[in-house]
């Protein structure tokens, strides 16, 4: 029989009571009879066991594709064959390590990675979970997730299957597998189905989470956020086809199915989305582009602006101490000009600041409109004063900054400016 390349369905389904089949994922091949159900997992470990003379090569390719040969091949010694082994491990770490939901992983030694959430669809059938464990292990995979199409009933259902939504056949197909492997490893399976996957509490340092979902021609693509991997739809032609113009963000790669790469049960192509990562603002970038989008002008930079309100302040608190009559204190009319000529060029500053930042809003984004600005709350934002202080001398000369800009001097200087 012709060889099938790894995870996928064979091209040809043998008809009942052919020697041989193709184990798979989705493909469950010609049904069989009830009275064949009694011996089907038994045969399927017979056909896997590997011929003692056969060549390493030879039998890791048959290995690799899922080809179940029922006999060694005519021409073949008649040698004892090396029994497929029964692994209990690696049956439980099928369900352990099965769900609706994959991380994608980038280190091996993931344990917390899988996630089910056994939501209907609207056909009223749970989701398809996929697994992904060690990848050494997926021909148990294989066998497991095998669906079985049955002369006489509808559809077709895998051993997992028959343990999570058992119909009249299911007790037949637990006992085959439990007599042709063990007890043991079928336990292991349904235990594997009781545990909870609700919730990923860590990963591994090295992951990276990434997610894929079928892109409904037998492949795959990665997507995000994190969404049912059975859920694809119609997300190709609703979201990335938007005309012929429209530049697909896919671009294709040829994947191995090892577990750091989501799933035992999906192998060859996968579609991914294309990210380029826009280069980082600097700070001021930043603040303008959350400004274009409703926030705050940003705060005037450097020193300049500071200087100036601590003079601004400075002279305030010479006017005070002279209205007070504070001994000592000399505050004349030319004081008085110099004062009102540092507020005039202050709020000068701060215009020509907001004209520029609006200016660079717009280009931003062109809905932007402008809103009228606080002055004396941009000036506040924009000090910087006082540094190397500790907090509570630094709130104080900052408070004394506030006062001085809602001042008599300022405060009429700024009114005059506008009107």
């Amino acid at each position: 029989m012709q060889k099938t390349p790894k995870g996928k369905a064979s091209a040809e389904p043998a008809p009942p009571g052919a020697p041989g089949f193709t184990l798979n994922y989705t493909d469950p091949g010609a049904p069989i009879g009830v009275a064949d159900i009694a011996g089907l997992y038994g045969r399927i470990r017979e056909a896997l066991a590997k011929p003692a003379t056969a060549k390493k090569s030879e039998a890791s390719d048959q290995a690799e594709a899922g080809v179940v040969e029922a006999g060694a091949g005519e021409g073949a010694p008649e040698t004892s064959p090396k029994a497929f082994a029964d692994n209990s491990e690696a049956f439980g770490a099928v369900t352990r390590f099965s769900g609706t939901h994959i991380l994608k992983i980038h280190s091996k030694n993931a344990r917390d990675h899988v996630l089910d959430f056994p939501t209907v669809t609207n056909t009223n059938r749970p989701r398809r979970k996929f697994p992904s464990m060690n990848a050494g292990w997926g021909m148990y995979a294989k066998i497991a997730y095998q669906p079985i199409a049955v002369l006489g009933h509808d559809g077709s259902n895998s051993l997992i299957d028959h343990i999570t939504t058992p119909n009249e056949l299911s007790e037949q197909f637990l006992a085959s597998f439990a007599a042709a492997f063990s007890q043991e490893s079928l336990d292991a399976i349904i235990e594997g189905t009781r545990c909870a996957k609700t919730g990923v509490s860590e990963l591994h340092f090295e992951n990276l989470p990434i997610v894929y979902l079928p892109d409904g021609q037998g492949g795959e693509m990665q997507v995000t956020p994190l969404s049912p991997l059975e859920a694809m739809g119609n997300f190709k032609s609703a979201v990335l086809k938007k005309g012929e113009s429209h530049k697909s963000p896919l671009t294709n790669q040829e994947i191995s199915s090892k577990m750091q790469n989501i799933s035992v049960a999906i192998g060859g192509d996968r579609s991914r989305f294309r990210a380029i990562v826009p280069n980082a603002m600097r700070s001021f970038e930043a603040a303008v582009w959350r400004y274009a989008r409703g926030g705050r002008v940003p705060a005037i930079p450097g020193e300049e602006i500071t200087d100036l309100l601590d003079t601004l302040q400075a002279f305030h608190a010479r006017r005070e101490k002279h209205s007070d009559g504070t001994d000592g204190v000399r505050y004349t009319a030319d004081t008085e000009k110099r004062f009102r000529g540092l507020a005039e060029s202050i709020l000068g500053i701060a215009k020509e600041w907001i004209d520029d930042v609006n200016q660079r809003a717009v280009e931003l984004n062109p809905e932007f409109s402008a809103t009228r600005t606080d002055m004396r709350q941009l000036l506040l934002a924009s000090w910087r004063g006082a540094r190397g202080r500790n907090p509570d001398e630094r709130n104080a000369a900052r408070e004394a900054v506030r006062r001085a800009l809602n001042g008599l001097v300022f405060m009429r200087t700024m009114n005059g400016a506008a009107s």
